[in-house]
C-alpha cells in the first residue's frame, strides 16, 4: 500500500492523522515500492511449507530470504518483530536440507528477532534457546 493510501485508510478507518518517518517522508528515496516489494517477498516466503526439493530450490529460497532482509535494512526495519518470521522460514529450509551451520545462524537471528520484540523470557524466546541448546548438544 502507498503512503497514500495507507494515510487515508488510517484517517478513514481509526480518524488518525499519521506522524511516523515513512508517512512523513512518503515515497522520497523509493520507499513505498521498497515495501510493496518487501510484502511481496514476505508472501513468498510465507509459502516456503515444505523444504527445498532440490539444491538449487535451498538456494533460490535462502536468496529470497536474503533479498528480503536486505530490502528491511534499506527500509530501516529490520529488526525484531519485522525479522523474526524471515529467520524462521531461513532455518526451517537450513533444517530441513541438513545444513546445520545455516539453521544455527538463522535460528541465532531468529532468538534476537524474538527477544527483541517479545522479551528474553518470552515462551518463543525460551523455545528457541532449547532448540539451540539441543542443536549444540548433538554437535558435541
Amino acid at each position: 500500500m502507498d503512503t497514500t493510501s495507507r494515510q487515508q485508510y488510517l484517517r478513514d478507518r481509526f480518524s488518525f492523522e499519521c506522524g511516523c518517518q515513512m508517512c512523513a517522508e512518503g515515497n522520497e528515496g523509493g520507499s513505498d515500492e521498497r515495501m510493496m516489494r518487501i510484502q511481496s517477498l514476505q508472501e513468498e516466503i510465507a509459502m516456503f511449507t515444505s523444504g527445498p526439493d532440490s539444491p538449487d530450490a535451498k538456494t533460490a529460497q535462502l536468496d529470497t530470504i536474503t533479498r528480503c532482509l536486505d530490502l528491511m535494512k534499506e527500509q530501516g526495519i529490520d529488526r525484531g518483530a519485522y525479522t523474526k518470521a524471515i529467520y524462521h522460514a531461513g532455518h526451517m529450509i537450513c533444517s530441513a536440507t541438513g545444513d546445520v551451520a545455516g539453521a544455527k545462524e538463522y535460528l541465532q537471528n531468529e532468538l534476537v528477532a524474538v527477544r527483541e520484540s517479545e522479551g528474553d523470557s518470552s515462551p518463543k524466546a525460551l523455545e528457541i534457546e532449547s532448540i539451540f541448546r539441543r542443536m549444540l548438544a548433538a554437535e558435541a
